[in-house]
């Protein structure tokens, strides 16, 4: 099943045509995505990432969101967006 949703739902863009500076957040909980997954798509685009240890797939709606939140904050502010 998880192959299924994955095939259909996260096709992501050739590495090379994207342009932006990127964030990849995971969980080191997460029953969907692992953390291997989460390193790789990162190192794929050159992009940033963070894990947050003990959260699962659902950041945002975790109990410990607020660290999240602050951490997408300050990504963007570095960035002066």
């Amino acid at each position: 099943m998880r192959a299924v949703f994955l095939d259909q739902t996260f096709r992501l863009p050739h590495p090379k045509r994207v342009r932006t500076p990127l964030l990849v957040l995971g969980g080191t909980e997460d029953g969907l995505i692992s953390q291997k997954e989460v390193r790789t798509t990162a190192r794929v685009y050159g992009a940033d990432v963070e894990l947050f240890t003990g959260m699962g797939h659902m950041l945002m709606l975790e109990p410990g969101w607020p660290a999240v939140a602050e951490r997408i904050c300050s990504w963007l502010g570095a960035r002066g967006l």
